[in-house]
């Protein structure tokens, strides 16, 4: 019983390590997203 809700536990704090670690790759791209956009523009003026 008190194992199975460890591991419950364990891998519901490992989902959301993903999803934490996912969130900040998607920010970190939307960010040289923006970047890249960014330089694009300047190159047409």
């Amino acid at each position: 019983m008190k194992t199975t809700k460890i591991h419950r536990i364990i891998s519901k704090t490992s989902k959301l390590n993903d999803l934490s670690r996912n969130h900040q790759k998607l920010n970190e791209f939307k960010r040289k997203q923006r970047e890249y956009n960014d330089l694009c523009r300047k190159r047409r003026n």
